[in-house]
């Protein structure tokens, strides 16, 4: 496989990954870089190593003799997050590799230092490594299989960022060396985050510093397709809840986010039932219209959808 077929593929996974999140994480305060850090090329003794990719399909991938992974290490994914309920401020920028691997194994913890140089934040990490398990196996003692991802996350605040001044943030690798350096712009609003891509160009995110007493009202079983945004924010203004888009004007909802709106909730009245992130408590039903396709053709019929609420942010 090429070097740019190879690309594509990694794009094609970030994007399935980022299609297919499940809703405890997507109902997180949070960013998904569709784009990664790419490697500047360093010269190095290198062996082939064979990656076998989601799609079936098989990569030969040079990397350093003394460098070898499951993981591929010259791209990370990005995303941002926080829990505002907790503090405004600080937040998480977690950077992944792509791929995961299934088996008998356990992993070790990334490490990631910071340093500042001006106007920069350096990021020096040192990656995780998947060990196997060698413990013996028999019929009735097998391994305790675990479905492993590599990733590291990288503790920012928002208010230290701004009063130093920091413009650009870099990564260097302990085995890979140094990768492309990304601009940032931060304001009390939010974080701007500005990635170079191969065609010289560049990807744009903005990732939102969600106030205190934000709640997320949700639908969870609204069938795959059905939008019902509307709904949910109809009954969240009537009881009071102000949309995020009344504190942030240029705040824009995910393109695939059918069934759960933000809000800010003034009067604390779902936030204080909530005692942690990743709790859910059900707070009413409502009515929504949906098309059935009978024999006799397409009919509309109202069917009553269970709301839900719970905090933004990662457990």
């Amino acid at each position: 496989m090429h070097d740019s077929t190879l690309k594509l593929c990694l794009s094609s996974i970030i994007w399935v990954k980022t299609m297919v999140l499940n809703l405890k994480r997507t109902l997180s305060v949070f960013s998904f870089a569709l784009f990664t850090f790419a490697p500047f090329a360093a010269s190095a003794e290198t062996t082939t190593l064979s990656v076998s990719y989601y799609d079936g399909q098989t990569a030969h991938v040079e990397v350093k003799d003394d460098s070898r992974s499951l993981f591929p290490r010259y791209s990370y994914g990005v995303e941002f997050f926080n829990n505002p309920n907790i503090s405004e401020s600080d937040f998480t920028m977690r950077l992944s590799s792509f791929g995961s691997v299934s088996g008998c194994a356990h992993m070790t913890d990334a490490s990631v230092k910071q340093e500042q140089l001006n106007d920069k934040i350096k990021l020096k990490v040192k990656d995780s490594k998947v060990k196997l398990n060698d413990d013996p196996r028999y019929a009735n003692h097998d391994c305790d299989i675990k479905h492993l991802e590599s990733y590291f996350d990288v503790k920012l605040n928002r208010d230290k960022l701004i009063k130093n001044g920091i413009k650009k943030i870099a990564l260097e690798n302990e085995k890979y060396g140094e990768y492309t350096t990304s601009e940032i712009d931060v304001n009390e609003d939010r974080i701007e985050f500005k990635v170079p891509t191969s065609d010289l160009g560049f990807h744009l995110i903005t990732f939102y510093f969600f106030p205190k007493n934000s709640v997320i009202l949700h639908a969870p079983h609204a069938k795959l397709g059905l939008d019902v945004k509307d709904v949910i924010r109809e009954y969240g203004e009537a009881r009071g809840l102000k949309p995020i888009e009344d504190r942030f004007e240029k705040f824009m909802m995910p393109h695939a986010a059918n069934n759960y709106v933000f809000f800010i909730d003034p009067k604390s009245v779902y936030v204080r039932q909530l005692d942690e992130v990743g709790q859910n408590v059900s707070i009413g039903d409502a009515v929504v219209s949906r098309t059935v396709y009978t024999a006799n053709g397409p009919v509309e019929e109202n069917v009553s959808l269970e709301l839900m609420a719970t905090l933004p942010g990662q457990p």
